[in-house]
């Protein structure tokens, strides 16, 4: 009957209730792609940005995901958190995950739009209880959570659909977005990296010498509004960058900008004091909102009256994994030992060794000691690439006994010359290449009287900074 409503739980709903597959991702294209709850923690999969996995075909069969499925995450900070799958690659879902397929008589988007209702929220939180240190739940425990659809699918599919439209519209703006970025470095590029304005006037001014600059700029720029063309200058001019627009110097960021080093601990911020943290950006912008007037940075606060304050975890948790794989592309033990201390936090969080608001304090002092550790080189007066075979040659404690800092800055910028002087050198080729530097990196540890018995750990641990550094020297070459 059209317009009845009846009361079911979730399970009485699902054709299919499966736990996901136990495997390791991989960011090398060795299989379909392995979603995650890091994947689906925002309602939206990125399938661009879900790693894959090594798998047979039997195994890959098993665990696909389908168009209509939806997966929930069953432990950890984002328990009950789940996603609707549409259109999907080759892909198939990890153990934390729980897929879901509805019955016939339900529509898979209906149900999945149950899950993100105060309701089944409601329930997830009676499940959990004082579960904040470690939630999880079982499949069987989550699928029991009351539903109340209507009867006639047709009616689900319809809710399902204005829901859906409202859900399409945002994530047309956020493409409309992505977009809009792209465009606008596009213009960053072509205006103030290849200086394509200038170089326009300057063929226009070339084949008309006597013309006035309000007519070079409407014939080399016809896209731009008048004023903004002719603010370009018609002649580029050597520097010792190259080539940059007649009236342009060559500077620093320190010549147009201040750095303030001042800092303060969190604990010591009264409650009502307004501050900018880590946790402000999440998106690599500052969360804002309008009060009475006043600029109001609101996380704080959110925090602390969050119902689900371990989402808070999930996001500090996925930024500093990011912060940390970027890192491993450059500064290998750097990022080892941070990946080490974010590791120890989450599972002290996971054992109930400490609590949500105790594990977000870490990560956020973590972001700051991450963010500290970008300032080493200047401190010790190395470039990045320096320190990072310094932090490689420092985790010896007796050789900084030995040595001191000096003679590390010596030999960390050394290291630098003779990787750099070989970054053509072809890493496929693994045990030639490594051979070849093993050797050069030993000659230069016997130079400055690296300890001898810490050399072969050392010399290792060098080696495998130099591949990381030459791959990323490489793919700026």
């Amino acid at each position: 009957m059209a317009g009845e409503w009846i009361e079911c739980a979730l399970a009485d709903a699902c054709n299919s209730i499966d736990y996901g597959l136990t495997a390791s991702a991989s960011d090398r294209e060795v299989g379909p792609r392995f979603l995650r709850i890091t994947d689906i923690v925002t309602g939206h999969i990125d399938w661009k940005s879900v790693p894959h996995v090594a798998t047979d075909d039997a195994t890959a069969a098993k665990y696909q995901l389908h168009d209509g499925d939806i997966v929930l995450a069953r432990t950890g900070a984002s328990t009950g958190v789940s996603a609707y799958v549409k259109t999907p690659p080759q892909a198939v879902f990890a153990s934390y995950l729980v897929r879901l397929q509805a019955k016939p008589e339900f529509d898979a988007r209906f149900l999945a739009y149950c899950l993100r209702s105060d309701e089944f929220w409601q329930f997830i939180r009676s499940v959990l209880g004082d579960k904040s240190a470690q939630p999880n739940a079982s499949a069987s425990t989550m699928t029991k959570a009351p539903l109340r659809p209507p009867r006639d699918k047709a009616e689900q599919r319809a809710i399902a659909n204005i829901l859906g439209t409202l859900d399409d519209k945002i994530e047309l703006n956020r493409r409309m977005n992505k977009t809009l970025e792209e465009m606008a470095r596009a213009i960053f590029k072509s205006w103030f990296v290849d200086f394509d304005p200038v170089r326009a006037k300057a063929a226009v001014r070339r084949e008309h010498p006597d013309w006035t600059n309000e007519q070079v700029s409407r014939a080399a720029c016809p896209n731009l509004k008048p004023e903004i063309a002719a603010l370009f200058p018609d002649r580029l001019v050597d520097s010792e960058l190259g080539e940059i627009p007649e009236g342009w110097k060559v500077g620093r960021l320190g010549d147009v900008a201040e750095h303030p080093r001042r800092s303060v601990q969190p604990e010591n911020i009264a409650p009502d004091t307004l501050y900018i943290a880590l946790e402000h950006m999440p998106r690599h912008c500052i969360a804002l909102s309008e009060h009475y007037g006043q600029v109001v940075l609101e996380y704080r606060a959110e925090v602390r009256g969050m119902q689900q304050r371990n989402l808070a975890v999930e996001m500090l948790r996925k930024l500093l994994e990011g912060e940390i794989k970027a890192r491993s592309r450059k500064n290998v033990v750097q990022a080892r030992s941070f990946a080490e201390l974010l590791e120890n936090a989450i599972k002290k969080y996971q054992n109930r060794a400490i609590e949500t608001a105790q594990v977000i304090e870490e990560l956020i002092a973590l972001a700051r000691d991450l963010r500290e550790a970008n300032q080493r080189g200047e401190k010790l007066g190395l470039t990045d690439e320096e320190v990072a075979f310094y932090d490689a040659l420092e985790v010896n404690d007796s050789a900084v006994a030995v040595l001191g800092d000096e003679t590390l800055r010596l030999i960390a910028q050394e290291l630098v010359k003779a990787v750099r002087n070989r970054i053509t050198i072809d890493w496929t080729v693994r045990e030639n290449v490594r051979a070849q530097m093993r050797v050069i990196i030993k000659r230069i540890l016997r130079k400055y009287g690296y300890p001898p018995n810490k050399q072969a750990h050392a010399t290792e641990l060098v080696l495998e900074q130099a591949e990381v550094l030459c791959k990323e020297w490489t793919e700026k070459a």
